[in-house]
């Protein structure tokens, strides 16, 4: 509770309330799972492959949906589409996870 008083815009009466009315009990991690390394590689696999069919599935109704012209435009959005979200999260390192994926045209 200490350290919430040093926290910019906390005054004192609302630091005074904090630890009258609020408490912090301590916390456990309860559980961790890791995975490794082998299940990792097959785990990315499959979702690279699982990006790849989609994106063809999409295309392939695209094409058939619409004109010839309009179903080939429909395609390359969807790739550059693909390509830009890895290309931002490669530049920012950022975590491909399933909350960062698919991305939304």
């Amino acid at each position: 509770m200490s350290q919430i008083s040093a926290v910019p815009g906390v005054t004192s009466n609302v630091s005074r309330v904090l630890s009258d009315k609020a408490f912090l009990g301590a916390f456990n991690v309860r559980d961790q799972e890791t995975v490794g390394p082998q299940v990792g590689r097959e785990l990315q696999q499959k979702a690279i492959w699982a990006v790849v069919f989609s994106t063809l599935a999409m295309g392939l109704y695209l094409w058939i949906r619409f004109d010839l012209m309009f179903g080939v435009a429909a395609i390359v959005c969807i790739v550059h589409d693909v390509m830009v979200s890895l290309a931002f999260l490669g530049m920012i390192n950022g975590e491909f996870s399933l909350t960062s994926w698919p991305p939304s045209c």
